[in-house]
């Protein structure tokens, strides 16, 4: 994940507008925002990133 300051660079660099900057600073800052479900084509896989402080949910076919 990059730091808050290599953030503000690429901010910068790609001319990114100051509401989709706040947009972005606080999709990073929240959890995910809802679990995933499983049917009889899928299956729920948990894993925890090494970057991340929390487990993902993500859903793979059977």
């Amino acid at each position: 994940m990059l730091t808050d300051d290599e953030l503000a660079e690429l901010f910068e660099r790609l001319r990114i507008p100051a509401a989709g900057r706040e947009y972005i600073r606080r999709v990073r800052a929240d959890p995910p925002s809802r679990a995933t479900s499983t049917n009889k084509c899928s299956g729920k896989l948990r894993y925890t990133p090494l970057k991340m402080p929390f487990v993902v949910e993500v859903l793979a076919p059977i």
